[in-house]
């Protein structure tokens, strides 16, 4: 009898599983917790900065990971969001030209890192000196785009493994990246070393020496590479979308920073990165939200399965935003304790930002659809849209209110966008637009 009712209820599980589709949940959690773990980290490199060097270079400091994290949405994640989309097609429907995506997409990174880093060099040897008050800032550039490049190799190993559905070593490549960052860092404080530009390039050197470690993981898969020129053009067509739309992003939310520099100084900026460094926990959820449904959505062959697709999407959303409400009402006074007393402002700065990211949470993984639609303009639509609306509120509300006005802009153009983004989506599911198909 007891073994019936426990057959029984391990059946009544197996249903309730499959109708609210649970292990749907696994993969992106699983990811989270990669995540948490890499934030965690990371978070904890910034704290060894801040009491290092202090609240003014945690300043410079989020300003040089400003520009790692834009040079890694040019090079790295704005290119793997194309590179998943048609690898992932290719393992599942035609795997021997597989490859030819890898190899095509290594190839528009290299056209687009020269340029770059040209720029970057200029930048800090001619136009640095000359105009700049403080050369640091030059050196500051080139680091962050070197890091930048670095990173952008681990990216794509990540999609790699993201397309081959290899959760646990993707969960595990970004979190061991900032763990040789902060062992390399360790090091760095038990030397003694007393500059923040030592530490910045001591950081790259991290970075980089670990996206060799990630690539030679993946050597198989880079054998026979190839590329073609139709391939190339159907990446760079994604591509340029995703990176307007990610770039949108990043600048919305990192560009306070240097605004805070010009308009303040670096202890605002200081207190803004630290408050939106402890957020990066919070953002990573959607990060992980949309890893996993960019996966599902590139094997959506039929439109019907598109409502279903949404559903889902909220139902994780959801849970994700229910499992961070205790981060967002209680983390906030934790940020001074662990900074230092100089950071105090924070405290009352991370609601706002906590709500900014709920906003996101809810409302960025839904526009997934548009890439079974072969409409990735329509992912890009919101950030790019609401790009210069937030630049026109942050030289409003910065110069009046500093980190308390950067992070009210942030959350106001959060608020924008995810209006377009669900106007958008329901506008392609609604009876307007069933004339949208699904194409591979």
């Amino acid at each position: 009898m007891q073994f019936r009712l426990n057959k029984r209820r391990l059946v009544r599980l197996r249903q309730l599983s499959r109708k609210y589709q649970i292990d749907k949940l696994l993969p992106p959690f699983l990811l989270y917790g990669g995540s948490m773990v890499r934030s965690a980290i990371g978070f904890l490199i910034g704290v060894m900065i801040a009491r290092f060097f202090g609240v003014e270079d945690y300043g410079l400091f989020y300003t040089y990971m400003l520009i790692v994290t834009l040079s890694l949405g040019l090079l790295g994640e704005s290119i793997d969001s194309s590179v998943l989309r048609f690898y992932t097609y290719r393992l599942n429907h035609d795997p021997k030209n597989a490859p030819e995506v890898l190899g095509s997409s290594l190839m528009i990174r290299a056209l687009f890192i020269g340029p770059l880093l040209l720029g970057a060099l200029v930048y800090t040897y001619v136009i640095g000196p000359n105009l700049l008050d403080d050369p640091q800032f030059g050196y500051l550039v080139l680091a962050g785009i070197v890091g930048g490049v670095a990173t952008a190799l681990v990216s794509f190993v990540a999609t790699i493994y993201i397309a081959q559905e290899r959760f646990i070593a993707r969960a595990a490549i970004l979190p061991g990246l900032n763990a040789v960052r902060c062992l390399f860092l360790g090091i760095f404080v038990f030397v003694g070393a007393r500059t923040l530009l030592q530490a910045l390039w001591l950081d790259v050197a991290a970075m980089m020496a670990f996206a060799l470690l990630a690539l030679w993981t993946v050597r198989q898969e880079l054998q026979g590479l190839s590329m073609t020129k139709a391939t190339m053009l159907d990446l760079l067509r994604f591509t340029g979308w995703a990176m307007g739309g990610m770039l949108s992003i990043l600048m919305i939310m990192g560009l306070s920073a240097p605004f805070l520099l010009y308009f303040w100084g670096p202890r605002e900026a200081g207190i803004f990165g630290a408050t939106m460094s402890f957020a990066v926990v919070l953002e990573h959820a959607a990060g992980s939200i949309i890893m996993v449904q960019k996966l599902q959505a590139s094997k959506i062959k039929h439109r019907s399965e598109l409502v279903q697709f949404c559903k889902r999407t909220s139902f994780i959303s959801a849970a994700f935003a229910l499992a961070l409400a205790p981060i967002g009402l209680f983390a906030g006074p934790l940020i001074p304790i662990l900074f230092g007393p100089d950071f105090g402002p924070t405290g009352d700065l991370f609601p706002i930002v906590f709500a900014s990211t709920v906003v996101h949470l809810m409302t960025t993984p839904l526009g997934l659809i548009f890439y079974s639609l072969n409409q990735p303009y329509k992912t890009a639509l919101g950030p790019m849209i609401i790009l210069p609306i937030w630049v026109g509120l942050a030289f409003w509300l910065i110069p009046q209110y500093a980190e308390l006005g950067a992070v009210l802009s942030v959350l106001f153009a959060r608020i924008i966008q995810g209006t377009v983004t669900l106007a958008l989506v329901w506008h392609a599911l609604s009876d307007r637009g069933k004339s949208l198909e699904v194409r591979a």
